[in-house]
């Protein structure tokens, strides 16, 4: 077996071959590494909405609806409001609901809450998310195993 001995001159004409092909190889235009990568659009064309107390919502509509029952808390109509309450499904399912306040027969324990229907589970649905199949699966467990009815709004 013989072995190929390099000469000067084959290897200045392997070099020369080698930095064309890498001068003919596409490169990405400078002004496309420098921007930002575009933001993308959401799922449902809602906007994320930032309100006066800093706190985020998932769309205007849902910010709105947070605004009112924020009065109507402010007014003693509804006793206690929280925001993005979870409630564990059977299966290992989690339904996250937008809204839950209780208005002024509110009891203490939650169960009394369920049993007496003082407690008012909301969720700010867009015409498109109303049809969405997962919400409507996750709405029925809700109904069925816990026996809270969810009120689209």
């Amino acid at each position: 077996m013989t072995t190929l001995r390099w000469t000067p001159e084959m290897l200045a004409a392997h070099t020369a071959r080698m930095k064309q092909t890498v001068d003919a190889a596409p490169k990405p235009l400078q002004a496309a590494v420098d921007q930002e990568p575009k933001k993308r659009r959401q799922k449902y064309g809602n906007k994320v909405t930032t309100d006066a107390d800093d706190t985020k919502h998932a769309s205007k509509k849902q910010a709105t609806r947070y605004r009112d029952l924020g009065l109507l808390l402010k007014s003693g109509e509804i006793l206690m409001l929280a925001r993005e309450v979870r409630f564990r499904l059977p299966g290992g399912v989690e339904y996250r609901a937008d809204h839950v306040f209780c208005n002024q027969r509110a009891l203490m324990v939650i169960a009394e809450l369920i049993k007496d229907g003082d407690m008012t589970v909301e969720d700010v649905k867009s015409e498109a998310t109303r049809k969405d199949k997962v919400y409507k699966i996750k709405a029925r467990q809700m109904r069925e195993c816990l026996g809270i009815a969810v009120k689209e709004v």
